[in-house]
């Protein structure tokens, strides 16, 4: 819900965008640090430019059009975390100040995080380079500023803001024309929609004279449909009761993150339940020769609901109560008895707490007679986004047709529906469904003849929709050396959690960086879904890794690869050194062989021995090598000796002096 709600904001930024015919809106407030002159804030298709935008200033009355800093207005990706005062800030900083133009360009998902962020925190708006200051202006000049974007050809006039009148910023007031329209279950909401003069709307709520607190967890954009249209209602609250009492407070919120002034509260009274809803009869029959009427209706979801009564007449008899005691809401069907034949009228009446609601008047005629046979080979197969159903033609003079009934909880208790408000006359179906389903459907059939006589059920047939839609890209945010209790314990890899209702968990992939060979699986079990860091502790010092993060869905489809993020672990010299190292010096064959245990080191360049008669007169005795052992030919004497390992990044670590002889004959 959140990422759907994040991309049709973004989708409402670029239609105001169009409707001005420019490729830029500008905004002007005076300066957001309360500092001299203006700030300019400003929205675009591609959010952020490869190389950079410029600002103009124009004085009304003047056709001058003056550059307000001599550097372009880029992303600026040298700041350290601590710049930033909203840990939100910090985590999306990190996520894009590494990635480069174009992959942020076709990152649709992350454009937006960038664009509300910056509507949100102009600290991170200005690190992002979409905010600016103009501090070379004089209070109560009108002035208007005109933006360009650099390409390779010279700029691009983006576009121009309206004037504005320098230290005098209009009040931001609260939305305008709001009309709040209650009911016992929804309160609905409208005011004028001017997109250009805020963002968006918070809405407040306090509930019997309680706490005010705000209901949307999102800034509400007024927004047009497809044919240009505003809908009836910019939001509803759900969640009201109707014995309750609510005072409602709504402040519009500026492109700089600024709130207006509170509007004027609205009280809304309680609703005494008059709109509550009776049910709808779904299906009447009679069941042969046992003078039963069977009578099923379309469940009411509504907590004041208390349950269901039933009603009926013979001809034009009055209507009785035919249960003794309350049906439960739970139930969405009634079997009873009657005493004749002949035709009835039966009514459903839902039950609330404020009263009770009957149902239209449903016929039937009650004979004395057996149903149709009970249909038989029902089979299911699944076609291109549809269900297919095929069944043995039922033989019967008086056969009126077919009815389907469908559950998607395989056919467990009462939960099963009519699919076909009508009578099928073949023995074949077919049902559309939802791509995106991951839902495992049940279905059976019954055959009815022309005096609603209903034959016994068919077979239960099931089926699942296969999977075709992968997960959505994983986003990688930070990775970061995990530290505890003062000891590294490797690499920490965080991410954003994916939206996917089906979302069965994560892989997390790493190589070393520059390396084209396979990325190996970091994890042993599947991450999971709830999960948004891990740490690798198999991540050596002094090597730069390449990390990407894979999401799985319940159908064992994958999305692509994340963007990588890139992480290292800081090398420590000592965890180059070899470890038993061990000196033979052979005097009958003049021979000196050191050797140590083998390892291996990612960040291990080779080794280097050093030999001389005395400890202060060391020299190179090999080149670069990478076996565990290195033999010499010396002549009698006393020796000393000293092994150096070197890092890929050039980081020497030596060994302990060692020392022995080779004696004459």
């Amino acid at each position: 819900m959140i990422r759907i709600a994040l991309i049709i904001s973004l989708v409402v930024l670029a239609f105001s965008v169009k409707a001005q015919k420019k490729e830029a809106e500008l905004f002007v407030t005076n300066h957001v640090n309360g500092a001299v002159g203006t700030s300019i804030k400003w929205v675009t298709k591609n959010v952020i430019s490869e190389n950079g935008f410029s600002l103009y200033r124009n004085e009304e009355g003047n056709s001058e059009w003056v550059k307000i800093s001599k550097e372009p207005f880029t992303v600026n990706r040298g700041l350290d975390e601590s710049f930033f005062n909203l840990k939100k800030d910090k985590d999306l900083y990190k996520s894009f100040k590494n990635r480069s133009y174009e992959q942020i360009k076709s990152n649709a998902l992350l454009k937006v995080f960038v664009i509300l962020q910056g509507i949100e925190s102009n600290q991170f708006a200005e690190a992002a380079g979409i905010l600016a200051h103009d501090v070379d202006v004089n209070n109560g000049s009108r002035v208007r500023y005109k933006l360009t974007e650099l390409n390779a050809t010279g700029e691009l006039e983006l576009g121009v803001s309206e004037y504005f009148t320098v230290g005098n910023a209009p009040e931001l007031l609260p939305p305008d024309s709001v009309v709040i329209n209650r009911n016992e279950k929804t309160t609905q909401f409208t005011w004028k929609p001017e997109e250009l003069r805020y963002f968006g709307v918070e809405i407040f709520r306090s509930e019997n004279g309680g706490k005010a607190e705000r209901i949307n967890p999102l800034l509400i954009r007024t927004q047009k449909n497809d044919e240009g249209i505003y809908p009836d209602y910019f939001y509803t609250d759900n969640d009201v009761v109707g014995e309750s009492k609510y005072e409602y407070t709504l402040f519009a919120v500026n492109y700089f993150g600024q709130r207006s002034r509170a509007s004027k509260p609205k009280n809304v009274s309680t609703v005494a339940g008059d709109d509550k809803l009776p049910t709808t009869i779904t299906s009447l029959s009679t069941v042969g020769p046992k003078l039963q009427i069977e009578v099923y209706w379309k469940p009411i979801i509504d907590k004041d609901l208390l349950g269901y009564n039933v009603w009926a007449r013979t001809g034009d008899d009055t209507l009785r109560k035919v249960n003794e005691n309350l049906i439960p809401k739970s139930d969405t069907s009634y079997t009873f008895t009657e005493n004749e034949i002949g035709s009835k009228y039966l009514q459903i009446e839902t039950v609330y707490k404020q009263g009770g609601k009957k149902s239209y008047l449903a016929y039937t005629q009650l004979f004395d007679q057996l149903g149709p046979k009970q249909p038989t080979g029902l089979e299911i197969s699944a076609d291109s986004g549809k269900f297919i159903l095929k069944w043995n033609a039922v033989q019967a003079n008086d056969l009126a047709g077919y009815k389907i009934y469908k559950s998607l909880e395989e056919g467990q208790g009462n939960n099963w529906l009519v699919e076909n408000s009508e009578l099928i006359d073949t023995n074949y179906y077919e049902l559309t469904f939802s791509k995106r389903s991951a839902s495992k459907f049940s279905y059976y059939i019954i055959a009815q003849d022309s005096t609603f006589n209903q034959s016994e059920p068919s077979n239960i047939v099931s089926i699942k929709p296969k999977d075709i839609i992968a997960p959505e890209q994983p986003l990688l945010i930070d990775v970061s050396p995990k530290e505890r209790e003062g000891t590294i314990e490797g690499l920490e890899v965080r991410w954003m959690s994916n939206s996917d209702l089906d979302l069965k968990g994560y892989n997390l992939y790493r190589r070393v960086k520059g390396d084209s060979a396979e990325m190996l699986q970091v994890n042993y079990n599947l991450l999971p879904t709830l999960m948004e860091r891990y740490a690798d502790r198999k991540a050596e010092e002094g090597v730069r890794y390449e990390y990407r993060l894979q999401a799985i869905d319940s159908s064992g489809l994958k999305s692509e690869l994340s963007d990588a993020f890139y992480g290292e672990l800081a090398l420590n010299p000592k965890n180059l050194l070899p470890v038993s190292i061990d000196i033979k010096s052979n005097s009958k064959k003049k021979t000196i062989e050191i050797s140590w245990d083998a390892y291996e080191n990612t960040s291990l360049a080779g080794y280097i021995l050093l030999l001389g008669s005395a400890k202060d007169d060391l020299q190179p005795k090999s080149g670069m090598f990478t076996k565990n052992n290195y033999k010499i030919n010396m002549g009698p004497g006393t020796y000393y000796l000293q092994l150096r390992a070197i890092a890929n990044n050039g980081m020497v670590s030596k060994s302990e002096i060692l020392q022995t002889t080779i004696k004459s004959k």
